[in-house]
């Protein structure tokens, strides 16, 4: 039997692990050599920092604006992290996949629970990004942008905590200190492997 591609449905891939692993940069070169998957952009209620661009790395809006989505349910998932909300789109996530288009998006630990309630397993696969060391990952924070002692702190304080949800994931991906292509051939051949590519 000749299976339907019009009726197969696109994955929802789920990439997860502390701030400062390099999410975004894997799924920016995934992206890059796989041009027929969309990138889910979120939605934040913190400020826009520099160099990041409206509609590319997110949709910035106001706190209360993201309140009104949470009340209207726009989101399929939400999370506040370091005092700021963070949350998917339900409308766009889900017109992507019925058409049968992969959607990877880099989205924290409390979204990913909350998506493995709302899809049903077939829909989604879940990365986890693990940090070479907490000291390593320190340093890459400190080095990304210019935050407090105290928001440094917390940031190291939730990386422990998104640690505990490593086995959550159908997918582990060491990041390798000073070795992006390593990190990246891991995460692109075990994705296309899931995909059945």
């Amino acid at each position: 039997m000749v299976e339907d591609k019009s009726s197969k449905k696109g994955k929802y891939i789920i990439v997860v692990g502390p701030s400062g692993v390099g999410k975004n940069t894997l799924i920016n070169q995934y992206l890059k050599e796989h041009p027929q998957n969309e990138l889910g952009i979120s939605t934040t209620s913190r400020q826009i920092r520099e160099g990041e661009v409206e509609g590319v790395n997110y949709y910035y809006i106001s706190k209360r604006e993201f309140e009104k989505k949470i009340e209207e349910r726009d989101l399929i998932e939400y999370a506040k992290y370091s005092g700021n909300y963070y949350g998917t789109p339900k409308s766009a996530l889900l017109g992507f996949l019925d058409r049968g288009i992969n959607v990877l998006n880099e989205i924290e630990c409390q979204g990913m629970l909350q998506i493995k309630k709302l899809l049903s397993r077939d829909q989604y696969l879940v990365i986890f990004i693990v940090p070479p060391s907490l000291e390593i990952l320190e340093k890459r924070i400190i080095e990304r942008a210019q935050i407090s002692k105290e928001e440094l702190t917390k940031r190291m304080e939730t990386a422990k905590i998104e640690l505990s949800y490593i086995n959550e994931a159908d997918i582990k991906i060491n990041s390798i200190e000073g070795d992006f292509k390593g990190t990246y051939d891991d995460f692109k051949n075990k994705l296309n492997k899931k995909l059945g590519k």
